[in-house]
C-alpha cells in the first residue's frame, strides 16, 4: 500500500492525538520525521523532549529541551519541562533557575511555581542536613562545602563563602572549596 505523506500540522495533530493515547513510540517516531523534515521545529522538538522524559530518557530530553528553547528561549511550557527534566537527574541548581525563567515569562503558571516550590523544599532540607551533620563533626569541611553549594542555589550569595572558608580552615588546599568560592565573591 503506498504511503501517503502528512503535512507538519498534520503530523503533529497525529503526534499529539498518539500521546493523549499514550502511544509513545508513535510519538517519538513522528517527532523524528517531523524534525527530519524541518530541523527548528519547535513543536516537535518539544514534544520528543516531553516523551524522553517519561520514557526515562533523561539525557536526549535534555539534548531535545536545548534544542527547542534555542529556538523559542521565551517559551514558558518548554522552560517548566525542561525543568522537570533537569531536576529528574538533581540538577536542581538549573531546575530552579529554568522554573523561575518560566515563572518571569507567566507569574500565572502554577506548575511551574510548583516546580520551584519542590526545588526550594529539597534544598532546604539538604541545608538542615547539612547544618547537623557539622554540629555532629565541626570539622567536615565537605559539608561545609555542600553547605555553601546549596546557599548558593538558594541565592542565598552572601552567606555562603562562609561556608567555604570554614572548609578552608580544615583544608586549606581543598580544590572543590577554592573553586566554589570563587564565583560566589
Amino acid at each position: 500500500m503506498p504511503s501517503v505523506a502528512l503535512t507538519l500540522p498534520e503530523a503533529l495533530k497525529r503526534a499529539i492525538a498518539a500521546y493523549n493515547q499514550s502511544k509513545f513510540s508513535e510519538v517519538e517516531q513522528l517527532c523524528y520525521a517531523m524534525i527530519a523534515a524541518k530541523h527548528d521545529f519547535f513543536e516537535a522538538l518539544h514534544l520528543l523532549a516531553v516523551i524522553q522524559a517519561k520514557l526515562g530518557r533523561s539525557s536526549d530530553a535534555l539534548s531535545n529541551c536545548r534544542q527547542a528553547l534555542a529556538i523559542r528561549p521565551d517559551n514558558a511550557l518548554a522552560l517548566y519541562n525542561c525543568g522537570g527534566v533537569l531536576e529528574s537527574v538533581m540538577r536542581f541548581d538549573d531546575a530552579l533557575a529554568s522554573y523561575e525563567n518560566a515563572i518571569a515569562l507567566k507569574p500565572d503558571f502554577a506548575d511551574a511555581l510548583h516546580g520551584r516550590g519542590n526545588i526550594l523544599r529539597v534544598l532546604e532540607k539538604a541545608l538542615a542536613s547539612y547544618d547537623r551533620a557539622l554540629t555532629l563533626r565541626p570539622n567536615y569541611p565537605e559539608a561545609f562545602v555542600n553547605r555553601g553549594v546549596t546557599l548558593y542555589e538558594l541565592k542565598r550569595f552572601e552567606e555562603a563563602p562562609a561556608s567555604y572558608d570554614r572548609a578552608l580552615t580544615f583544608r586549606p588546599d581543598y580544590p572543590e572549596a577554592l573553586a566554589y568560592r570563587g564565583p560566589v565573591l
